[in-house]
């Protein structure tokens, strides 16, 4: 009489993996998906940016669906660990870039056109401005960088002196 011992040396393999990902931010419907086929499958761990997110079992065959919307904009790493009945393992790594393409909207402006007269006094001059993620703005020469710029833009234009001109 003998014994036979059978011993799992296989990883589970990954039949499918999701490209690396850009999509832009506040857009829905982004995600990541695995095929993985094992004999004796068992668990998977996926980790974003090295932080343990999600830990599950799995069916071979059967496609691991990950959602990655609602992230600001940046770069993040998944990375997914397929484990077996026997402690085989296989990892895959996939980069999300959230991007944020829109430029920011001015939704009032000031006048068209402004005339200061001597003696009159600072003028003021506002814009409304909205953005998902304000930065920062530059005007003319003598205005100063104002970072982050959301809600209200104002400046005071000085009151000017009396200038003569002779030909």
């Amino acid at each position: 009489q003998f014994t036979v011992t059978i011993f799992d040396s296989n990883a589970p393999v990954i039949e499918s993996a999701p490209d690396d990902l850009l999509y832009e931010e506040f857009s829905v419907g982004n995600s990541v998906t695995w095929n993985v086929t094992d004999f004796n499958p068992k668990t998977y761990d996926l980790y974003r940016n090295g932080s343990l997110i999600k830990s599950d079992i799995y069916d071979s065959g059967v496609l691991i669906n990950i959602g990655v919307d609602g992230l600001a904009v940046g770069v993040y790493e998944f990375k997914i660990l397929f484990t077996d009945e026997s402690g085989n393992i296989v990892e895959d790594i996939v980069f999300v870039t959230v991007v944020d393409t829109k430029s920011p909207q001015i939704d009032k402006y000031p006048v068209d056109d402004i005339r200061v007269f001597e003696g009159s006094g600072d003028y003021n001059v506002s814009w409304s401005v909205s953005d998902n993620n304000p930065g920062s703005y530059a005007g003319a020469e003598t205005m100063e960088r104002i970072s982050p710029v959301a809600g209200s833009i104002a400046i005071t234009l000085p009151a000017l002196p009396a200038i003569s001109f002779s030909a």
